[in-house]
């Protein structure tokens, strides 16, 4: 995305995606916190969209990623010290915004059919190590941060975060690693453009998706 260097990344839209049907908890309570936050605010982002996810207990079908989102952001203190206020939440979206003049907001969803277009809003994209999802954002080009869960069995998201960053298309990181200075350095230069990611073409694109899911297929 162009932008005027007068202006610097005044503005950034950020998506976040967490996974539909499993609970990335760390993930999550991670990108609610306040240093999280204030840090996007520091590089200049003034829209975080997050997907928390659709994992529903089958017993009492109530959405268990909306349950953990709603505790991690009550303890988070975000609300508590004003930070951001709740304006709106219907269906399991929900938007919360700061009434400061540099104005930041928060908005959090289940899942969406229309992901592609949140994707095409953004600026830059922090992703689970999801192969479709990863796909998705690399098929519109946009600047792409992975973070693979550790939760999940034999920690496969990983080998795929680390295909993926040999190739230069994103980068990699751990949750443990989003709070910290050196990751919002990173997404400044990514947001001002000093750090520019290679592009895949279609017949890669294909090729590599092919050859992650049999790497899978073998765990």
């Amino acid at each position: 995305m162009d932008r005027d260097p007068t202006q610097g990344n005044k503005g950034a839209r950020m998506l976040i995606l967490t996974g539909a049907t499993v609970t990335f908890k760390s993930l999550i309570k991670t990108v609610v916190d306040v240093k999280f936050i204030e840090g996007l605010r520091a590089c200049g982002v003034s829209t975080l969209c997050l997907q928390y996810g659709n994992e529903v207990d089958n017993r009492s079908q109530t959405n268990i990623s909306k349950k953990w989102f709603d505790e991690c952001l009550a303890s988070s203190g975000l609300a508590d010290n004003g930070l951001l206020f709740k304006t709106v939440e219907t269906n399991g979206v929900v938007c919360l915004e700061s009434q400061t003049a540099n104005g930041f907001t928060l908005e959090a969803f289940p899942i969406t059919p229309n992901i592609s277009d949140e994707i095409a809003k953004c600026d830059l994209v922090i992703s689970h190590a999801g192969t479709g999802s990863i796909m998705d954002v690399l098929r519109l080009s946009k600047p792409l941060i992975v973070v693979h869960n550790e939760k999940l069995m034999h920690n496969h998201q990983l080998e795929i975060a680390t295909a993926f960053d040999s190739l230069g298309v994103c980068k990699q990181y751990s949750v443990h690693d989003l709070c910290q200075d050196s990751f919002q350095n990173y997404v400044s230069e990514v947001l001002h453009g000093k750090i520019v990611f290679k592009t895949l073409d279609k017949p890669k694109q294909d090729l590599f998706k092919n050859i992650i899911f049999q790497e899978i297929s073998k765990v």
